[in-house]
Formats: C-alpha cells, sequence, structure tokens
C-alpha cells in the first residue's frame, strides 16, 4: 500500500511539473517581449535614418499606412511616405532619439508614445536645426511577429512662426 501511494504521488507530482505555465504567466511574459520588440522596431528606425539607408527605413514601415504629419495632408500609402522621406535623406544627415516612451500592447495591435528630439544637419554644410515633439505610433504585428507603425501622429513643441 505504501508504494502504491508513494507512486501515485509521484505520478501526480511528474504530471503537475509537465503543465504548461498558468495563462497569466505567459501573457505577461508575451507583452513585455512585444514591448521590447516595439522597442527594436524603433531603434531600428532610428538607425536607418543615421546611415542614410531610405530603403531601410522603408522596411520598417507598414503596407498600409496612415501618417499625419504636422501641417501636411495624409500620408495613406508607402509610397507617398517614401516621396516625404527621400529629400530629408538625401539633402540631411539624421538623428532622432526619444524619451519617456509609453507603449501598451492589445493582440496584434499596440501603440508607442513619446517625446522625441530630431536633428537634422544639411551634408552641404550649414546649420544643424534640433526640433523636439511627441508622437503616437499605432502598432501591427505583422506575419512574420514583427512589428511596424501603421499609423502615426506628431507634432512639434516649438511654436509656429506667427504672422503680423
Amino acid at each position: 500500500m505504501r508504494c502504491r501511494s508513494c507512486s501515485v504521488l509521484a505520478l501526480a507530482a511528474f504530471v503537475a511539473a509537465c503543465q504548461p505555465e498558468p495563462p497569466h504567466m505567459s501573457a505577461e511574459a508575451n507583452i513585455e517581449a512585444d514591448r521590447q520588440a516595439i522597442l527594436d522596431l524603433e531603434r531600428g528606425l532610428f538607425a536607418a535614418e543615421a546611415a542614410g539607408d531610405l530603403d531601410a527605413w522603408m522596411n520598417f514601415i507598414d503596407d498600409d499606412p496612415v501618417w499625419l504629419p504636422p501641417n501636411k495632408p495624409a500620408m495613406t500609402d508607402r509610397r507617398a511616405i517614401r516621396e516625404w522621406a527621400a529629400p530629408y535623406f538625401e539633402l540631411y544627415d539624421l538623428s532622432e532619439e526619444t524619451t519617456g516612451q509609453e507603449i501598451r500592447v492589445a493582440g496584434d495591435w499596440g501603440y508607442i508614445m513619446a517625446n522625441w528630439t530630431f536633428t537634422v544637419t544639411p551634408k552641404e554644410g550649414g546649420k544643424t536645426i534640433t526640433d523636439d515633439g511627441k508622437s503616437i505610433w499605432i502598432v501591427r504585428r505583422q506575419q512574420d511577429g514583427t512589428w511596424r507603425p501603421s499609423r502615426a501622429i506628431w507634432n512639434s513643441d516649438i511654436p509656429p512662426a506667427t504672422s503680423p
């Protein structure tokens, strides 16, 4: 009888050890992994800017984007975003960094909200221009598991020039 009890306890311990993690623990781990992947997306975009590589930068953009830049019409496809970005990559050395990121994930969608500093230095020489502002990117998980900005809106903290 004693050996049978030991066998039952050993079997119960083995079965318990083979069970998957409770769902809430796995979900938390997945959310943290998604948050890290979204930060990696941001770092990748900034690295492509710093390298002056428009093609690499465009590889980070969702296939169905809507971007809402300040003082410009909405850009609703990759072609429009590329046309808008090309002069920056052609004429300037670019540098961007963010602080105060808030990242949330809900399934295959998420967002990153941040304060940013964007610096452009003319390649032909001239004065460096620095702009500070804030943004929200709505990001979408791709079929390969990576994240890309699908919707974006940003604005500058520098007040617009006023006319007399």
